[in-house]
């Protein structure tokens, strides 16, 4: 298969397509990509500042969802 006609059925760009032929000839075609992973957040929520609202949501009163409130239907005969 041509490569025009691989770019075509994928709807891929001749860069992506070059990129993963590259992957495929390394063997490294099944390693996942790492976007995303780094570690530098800087603005990420504390682990002690979520528990902290946790805390105070549980503060408020609640009721059990009447979805799942189990009906015990009673005959009387």
């Amino acid at each position: 298969m041509c490569k025009k006609a691989l770019q075509a059925l994928l709807e891929v760009g001749k860069g992506k397509l070059d990129y993963m032929g590259s992957r495929l000839c390394q063997g490294n075609a099944d390693v996942p990509s790492q976007q995303g992973k780094h570690s530098n957040r800087p603005t990420k929520t504390s682990e002690v500042q979520v528990d902290q609202v946790i805390e105070h949501i549980q503060m408020f009163p609640s009721e059990s969802s009447h979805y799942s409130r189990n009906q015990i239907l009673t005959e009387n005969t």
